[in-house]
């Protein structure tokens, strides 16, 4: 049944024609939509993490921008973090050994203890918020 829904998928279009119109994304946005909460009705597919990571960014420094110019383009990520292996991405991630080859990273990108109680013992919010400030960014 798993391989019948495979390779009924490899044959419909839709991995071929990613950035095309096709009756194919249409069903698939359209179905995706249906089934976001009300007032969330913008699809927008994307291949990989990584892109919906470097996306993310893009959006929020955008959005930080028009609300607050050039104060408002810091992206926090956790210590540890995966979230790709694209430029954005990797700074965005916590991870320091996958950013050794960055050679200007950005400053507004920062990483903070993940709030587990098993790498970090702080758990409240005020502890990630001096580590944001300490790290150059307005919380």
């Amino acid at each position: 049944e798993v391989r019948e829904a495979i390779i009924e998928q490899a044959k419909s279009g839709l991995l071929h024609n990613y950035c095309f119109p096709s009756e194919e994304r249409a069903e698939l946005v359209s179905f995706i939509a249906d089934l976001a909460p009300n007032g969330l009705d913008k699809v927008f597919l994307m291949t990989t993490g990584s892109e919906a990571t470097e996306c993310a960014i893009k959006l929020s420094r955008s959005y930080g921008i028009s609300k607050g110019g050039d104060e408002k383009i810091g992206f926090v990520g956790f210590e540890r973090g995966f979230h790709g292996r694209t430029l954005g991405s990797q700074q965005a991630g916590g991870m320091p050994g996958q950013k050794d080859w960055i050679v200007n990273e950005d400053p507004a990108i920062v990483q903070v203890p993940f709030p587990d109680g098993y790498w970090t013992e702080e758990t409240d919010f005020d502890h990630f918020v001096k580590t944001i400030e300490s790290k150059g960014l307005k919380a």
